[in-house]
């Protein structure tokens, strides 16, 4: 799959840096995925081999977890807001 992905120049390396609100940072470097306008960009062709194989689905599932990282944040400061208010109740 990664080596399919490879052929059609669609992997992109990856650095992540989140802060939360309470100031923790975190720096998450050396992870790659797939570059989403690149496989939008796709003729059919290779599209369809991609999807023939299986490994569209783990394309978008790729992109899509990336995607996911900001709302992960929010209820990490979320919980952590909580678990503060409760500390300074209880």
């Amino acid at each position: 799959m990664i080596e399919a992905f490879a052929e059609l120049d669609l992997i992109v390396p990856v650095n992540l840096e989140v802060q939360f609100h309470n100031r923790n940072e975190y720096r998450i470097h050396g992870y790659h995925t797939v570059d989403k306008q690149k496989l939008a960009a796709l003729a059919s062709i290779p599209l369809a081999r991609l999807h023939a194989a299986g490994f569209l689905e783990a394309a978008h599932y790729m992109i899509s977890s990336l995607e996911n990282i900001p709302a992960l944040i929010e209820l990490k400061n979320k919980k952590a807001h909580s678990l503060h208010a409760m500390a300074r109740a209880g």
